[in-house]
């Protein structure tokens, strides 16, 4: 089974703001940090972030020219619809500043933002986790193999927009737009309920019973 299909399996693996932070401080390189915080501040595939490798969609993959600096947004195209059709997504002032430095100062230019392929953006993340000890990330009762992953990154995405919107479902819908989810169930799987929230929702089934 690809990577990315093991990460999927498991949606709640995510990491939190504070981990992320710290991956993106240890980061060596500019280009690392761009990757890692354009993923986790937009939710987006990694397949529609980086460029295309040999055999893949040549479609897919943002370009410089995608970047929308003036209304704050990038032209997204999609990876698992037919036609990879675009879709418009907004994105904080402050990654764009450290977008613009980024492309500014990279010394070898490039149409693509991220000019490597999916398996290095693997890397680079799987590496930069590592850095500040997070080894493995989610259940070791739905995946095996945990190891962090760009996939990791777009869980956290939509888990936190999950809680910021409080399960409405208005306000599901617009993620599963933003993030390209086909069906809203997808989207839905995000709603994360604790052991305590679910043994309350059973107790409660039974109150006027007792």
């Amino acid at each position: 089974m690809p990577v990315e299909a093991r990460a999927m399996k498991d949606l709640h693996a995510f990491l939190t703001k504070a981990q992320i932070d710290k991956m993106i401080e240890g980061c060596e390189y500019l280009m690392d940090r761009v990757l890692i915080r354009m993923l986790q501040r937009t939710g987006m595939r990694v397949s529609e972030l980086v460029k295309p490798g040999k055999g893949r969609n040549p479609v897919l993959g943002l370009r410089v020219s995608d970047v929308l600096w003036d209304e704050h947004a990038l032209i997204i195209r999609h990876a698992k619809r037919k036609g990879n059709p675009v879709r418009r997504i907004d994105v904080d002032v402050e990654t764009l500043v450290i977008l613009k430095e980024y492309l500014d100062k990279r010394p070898t230019k490039s149409e693509f933002v991220i000019p490597v392929g999916r398996q290095m953006a693997y890397l680079i993340v799987r590496r930069a986790a590592e850095r500040v000890g997070i080894t493995e990330v989610g259940d070791s009762l739905v995946s095996q193999r945990r190891h962090p992953h760009p996939h990791h990154l777009r869980h956290t995405f939509c888990t936190q927009a999950i809680k910021k919107s409080g399960g409405k479902l208005e306000e599901v819908a617009r993620l599963q737009r933003y993030v390209g989810h086909a069906n809203i169930s997808t989207t839905m799987s995000y709603l994360d309920i604790s052991d305590e929230e679910q043994r309350k929702w059973y107790d409660d089934l039974w109150k006027e019973e007792k």
